[in-house]
């Protein structure tokens, strides 16, 4: 029997997993596979059918679709076995001779499921590979486990001469030169960025996140006159937001995590996809994945607008949506590089993942995507209907606005903790 592609093996699963992308039961948000009998299916489909296929095939040409799709599986459940690790390692043993997505596919498993145990291998991809992205994706494992980063970075250099050609190792070689804590210790005052919203005349999401993104984050809303979004009491209403991603990979690398900068918020949208739910959505797009007019929503003038029809995207043009104190600021610029590399397709929205895969992590009961900003949602697992969202909180927020404008991810500082309302009405008032 032939085997089938990826393609057709997560088709299949989706269709298992919620054959009513977007049903509504009495008028609440429903999503049927939230319950806890789909749920245990699930998770006995995703072992057996995703992933115990893969492992009882050999990693050849002819089962690259089943491995991909048991690849997903694994970092999206974040499931880890020692029979996990020992086919992981078989899929090493052919890395060389399969093709580029199953590569990407094995490297972002392993970065994401095993921290330091696969070093040896990741070593020799380091030493042998020439794709630019698969490339940082090992340069990074390896800086994560240990390895001496200036030496890594040295060593590129030699290989690739023509390194600064290349915006993949532009954004390969200026992340791993600095640490987490370093980005984010000249951070700009956040004061002149909310002041400077006023000149988009359009609504404003901010996501303040950690640069550890297993730190839950906050999202406020931020109206086109100027004001906050806040509550009877007159608090500022925030919601809470992950910009982490199931593999936790910098951020111009896809399936990173949320890159920091602007991004732009084109409508309100619903997604068809079952891990998403029937939520509605925010659908951004970052630089180079829209035209420049239609980011800017034709609201502002364009610098050298007036030279040519339709401008190209530059730094120089993503820079006037910042006010003159952030547009030096290197950190803030990640969205427009992720971008440039051909990051797409990062919203925000909900989530019907189990929270259980996560029980024993910082952000739990919220859970990862693919590098989009997902909100917390709790279903019933008696009934599947919605209990509690912060996704449907910030889009009707956002909607009252008219559905058009701006989304700000700004790393706060590198603590080890949620960001809090507290301290950003301390930052922002």
């Amino acid at each position: 029997m032939k085997i089938p592609t990826i393609h057709i093996l997560l088709l299949c699963l989706l269709t298992f997993a919620c054959q009513q992308a977007e049903k509504k039961h009495t008028n609440t948000l429903y999503a049927e596979r939230t319950t806890s009998a789909e749920r245990k299916e699930f998770r006995e489909k995703l072992d057996h059918e995703l992933i115990g296929q893969a492992l009882a095939l050999q990693p050849d040409s002819a089962n690259e679709g089943v491995w991909q799709g048991a690849f997903w599986a694994m970092g999206m459940s974040h499931t880890v076995s020692p029979k996990i690790e020992d086919g992981l390692r078989k899929c090493f043993s052919v890395y060389n001779f399969r093709s580029a997505s199953f590569r990407r596919g094995l490297l972002e498993a392993v970065y994401t499921l095993y921290p330091v145990a696969f070093k040896a291998e990741m070593e020799q991809v380091f030493s042998t590979e020439t794709n630019h992205k698969l490339l940082a994706m090992a340069t990074h494992y390896l800086i994560r486990a240990g390895t001496d980063s200036m030496g890594l970075l040295e060593q590129l250099e030699q290989r690739f001469p023509d390194w600064a050609m290349s915006p993949m190792l532009v954004c390969l070689i200026e992340d791993a030169i600095f640490t987490k804590e370093e980005k984010v210790a000249n951070r700009p005052d956040l004061k002149p960025l909310i002041e400077f919203q006023k000149t988009h005349q359009l609504p404003v999401v901010y996501s303040f996140q950690r640069t550890d993104r297993k730190y839950t984050g906050l999202a406020i809303v931020q109206r086109a006159n100027g004001t906050f979004v806040r509550n009877d009491e007159g608090e500022i209403v925030c919601f809470p937001q992950l910009a982490l991603s199931a593999s936790d990979m910098p951020s111009y690398i896809t399936n990173g995590n949320s890159p920091q900068g602007v991004y732009t918020i084109a409508e309100i949208g619903h997604s068809e996809n079952v891990f998403i739910g029937p939520s509605p959505t925010l659908e951004m797009y970052l630089p180079f994945e829209t035209s420049v007019q239609d980011f800017f929503h034709q609201k502002i003038q364009l610098a050298g607008a007036s030279l040519v029809e339709n401008p190209e995207w530059t730094l120089m043009q993503y820079n006037q949506l910042f006010p003159e104190s952030w547009q030096g600021y290197r950190p803030i610029q990640q969205a427009f590089w992720a971008g440039k590399v051909g990051r797409s397709e990062i919203i925000a929205h909900g989530s019907t993942i189990n929270p259980t895969f996560f029980a024993h992590e910082s952000f739990y009961p919220m859970t990862p995507s693919l590098g989009c900003l997902t909100a917390l949602e709790l279903w019933s697992e008696e009934t599947g209907t919605l209990l509690e969202s912060s996704q449907t909180g910030l889009v009707e927020a956002f909607k009252e606005e008219g559905g058009k404008g701006y989304c700000y991810v700004i790393e706060l500082d590198s603590r080890k903790a949620a960001v809090t309302a507290e301290e950003l009405i301390d930052l922002i008032e």
